[in-house]
């Protein structure tokens, strides 16, 4: 039987738990804490001699690393997913622009109706006693919908005014509303410039008023809402 104890720290190990190959003794030891650990060791020459040894050394903390995992670019409305995978179970705190997350064990975080804007992302995992702390980055885009707008067929109503029809085509399912912005050119010479009322709907009139015999070029801006972009047409 071998006559040798282990301190490692507080804890002792005596000869059932090494491993003798020939004149070599190992100890293995495993699931240790991040720390530094003091090493005696005591060996008995069975003639009451004790042999003592003594040795330190360190264990560090493992690094971490913290995954953001969400989609480019949203439209306006849309529900935003962002899911975040750390390398230990630990703490999470998210910062969204000026938004902030705490999370521990769902590393998920939802965004309902997404508003229009560019939103940064700064995910950091909290060290412990065994892991480093790491921090991970990311961004997201949400966009408004795009829109096409159509000049129709002006025409001079029986009052002599001149009406511009105007139609918005739009992908989203909300309806389309706002102003547009009607500039009037005649030559290189801006004759007159304005914008409408507030409207809703796809579809409707503008009144340029009386425009003097000539020829004239109409360049119409919608301007847009907090859903849907800007898009123009002249003609």
């Amino acid at each position: 039987r071998l006559d040798l104890t282990v301190i490692v720290n507080n804890a002792v190990y005596d000869s059932d738990d090494f491993v003798q190959e020939l004149n070599v003794v190992t100890l293995n030891l495993s699931g240790l804490n991040a720390g530094e650990y003091n090493v005696k060791a005591l060996f008995s020459t069975g003639a009451s001699t004790l042999i003592l040894n003594t040795t330190a050394f360190n264990v560090s903390k493992a690094d971490s690393s913290i995954v953001i995992d969400v989609e480019n670019v949203y439209y306006v409305g849309d529900e935003v997913v962002i899911t975040l995978t750390p390398s230990f179970d630990g703490i999470v705190t998210v910062l969204i622009n000026d938004e902030s997350y705490v999370l521990e064990d769902d590393y998920t975080i939802t965004i309902e109706d997404a508003v229009y804007g560019n939103y940064n992302i700064e995910a950091t995992l909290a060290g412990d006693d065994n892991h480093n702390e790491s921090i991970a980055y990311s961004d997201f885009e949400v966009i408004k919908y795009p829109t096409e707008l159509i000049i129709g067929d002006i025409y001079t109503d029986d009052e002599l005014y001149t009406i511009i029809p105007i139609s918005i085509d739009h992908v989203s399912d909300l309806t389309v509303s706002g102003t547009v912005t009607v500039t009037i050119i005649s030559g290189e010479i801006i004759v007159d410039e304005f914008t409408s009322d507030n409207f809703v709907g796809d579809e409707i009139e503008v009144n340029a008023g009386v425009l003097e015999p000539g020829d004239y070029t109409f360049v119409v801006t919608y301007n847009g809402n907090e859903n849907d972009d800007t898009s123009f047409d002249s003609n």
